[in-house]
């Protein structure tokens, strides 16, 4: 079986291998309806 690395074009030429680093969101009445229904599908896409 072969195995093939695609590379992005975008990153040709760059010198460091970035990342960004975690984050941590904290929803403050993440049990009300306006937090089901607006919040968690915005945060979704």
């Amino acid at each position: 079986m072969e195995t093939s690395t695609v590379t992005n074009p975008l990153r040709e030429g760059l010198r460091l291998e970035r990342a960004p680093e975690p984050n941590v969101m904290v929803i403050f009445g993440a049990s009300g309806d306006l937090t089901h229904r607006k919040l968690l599908p915005a945060l979704a896409a």
